[in-house]
C-alpha cells in the first residue's frame, strides 16, 4: 500500500478493529485499499450493505444476532440519509459484539456519528509517493511531464488507461480559445465529461485537474489576472459540485459560460 502511512500504523496495532470505522476522501484516494487491508489483517466474513433506512435498519438489527465477527461495509456512505444514519447511532452508542462496521465516504458525516466512531481523512499523497507508482509502472516520463495532473493512486491508474496526451490538448483548447467559443460549443464541453454516467467522456475530477494545471501554467507565464481569476473560480467550481444534489453537469456549464467571459 503506497502512502497512507499513519493508517498503516494504526492498523499494525489493532489486536481488533474498531467496532465502526470511517474513511473519508475523494474517489480514487486509497480508501478501498485500505479496507481490503483491514479485511486481510483479520479475516472477517463482511457483508455489503444498501444505503436506504430499511436497509440499513436490517443490518443494524443483524448485527445483534452474529455469532462470529463480520464486517459490515457500506461503500457509499454519503449516499446514506439523515434517517439512515441516525439508525446507525444505535450500533455506536450501543456496540455490537461481533459487528465491525466500515463507512467509506466523500463528504464526511453527521457529527454525532463521526465523534463516536473511529474517523480517518485519508492523507494526500506527497509527489515521491505519485513518482513511486508511476514508476512501477514504467511511467517515469508521464510524471515528469504530468505528474501535478494526478492527485492520488486511483487518478494515476485512470490517467494511464486514458488518452491523457488528448485530454492536455483538449484543457489548452479550453484556455486558449473558449473566449471565441459559441454558447453552444461551451456546452459542448460539458457533453464530453464524464460525470459518472458518459464512459466515453473525460474523467471529470482528471479532467478538472488538467485544466487547473494549464491555467496555473498560464498565469507563471504571463502574470496575467485572468488566469489567476480562472484559478479562484475553478475552485469554487470544485467546492459547488462536492455538494450533495448538485447537478455537476449545470455547475460546469455555469463555469465555463464565465471563463468564455473572463478568459
Amino acid at each position: 500500500m503506497i502512502g497512507q502511512k499513519l493508517f498503516a500504523t494504526y492498523l499494525s496495532n489493532w489486536t481488533i478493529p474498531p467496532h465502526f470505522i470511517i474513511l473519508n476522501g475523494e474517489v480514487g484516494s486509497g480508501r478501498s485499499t485500505i479496507i481490503e487491508e483491514i479485511k486481510k489483517k483479520f479475516k472477517y466474513k463482511s457483508v455489503l450493505c444498501g444505503t436506504s433506512t430499511e436497509e440499513v435498519r436490517q443490518i443494524v438489527d443483524m448485527a445483534y444476532t452474529v455469532e462470529t465477527p463480520v464486517f459490515y461495509i457500506f461503500y457509499n456512505g454519503e449516499k446514506l440519509s439523515s434517517n439512515a444514519k441516525n439508525v446507525l447511532l444505535k450500533v455506536v452508542e450501543e456496540q455490537p459484539k461481533n459487528a465491525f462496521f466500515i463507512m467509506r465516504t466523500e463528504s464526511g458525516t453527521i457529527e454525532t456519528l463521526k465523534n463516536r466512531s473511529f474517523y480517518y481523512n485519508i492523507q494526500p499523497y506527497s509527489s515521491s509517493e505519485l513518482k513511486e507508482y508511476f514508476s512501477k509502472q514504467n511511467k517515469e516520463d508521464v510524471y515528469d511531464n504530468y505528474g501535478e495532473i494526478c492527485k492520488n493512486i486511483g487518478q494515476i491508474k485512470i490517467f494511464l488507461e486514458m488518452d491523457y496526451e488528448g485530454l492536455i490538448d483538449y484543457c489548452d483548447m479550453i484556455v486558449t480559445k473558449i473566449n471565441r467559443a459559441s454558447q453552444g460549443n461551451v456546452f459542448n464541453i460539458t457533453r464530453k465529461i464524464d460525470f459518472g454516467d458518459n464512459p466515453n467522456g473525460w474523467d471529470v475530477q482528471l479532467f478538472i485537474n488538467a485544466l487547473e494545471w494549464k491555467l496555473k501554467n498560464a498565469y507563471k507565464t504571463t502574470k496575467e489576472d485572468r488566469f489567476f481569476q480562472a484559478i479562484f473560480r475553478l475552485n469554487s467550481f470544485k467546492s459547488q459540485i462536492k455538494i450533495n444534489g448538485v447537478n455537476k453537469s449545470v455547475a460546469l456549464d455555469n463555469f465555463l459560460l464565465g471563463l468564455r467571459t473572463l478568459l
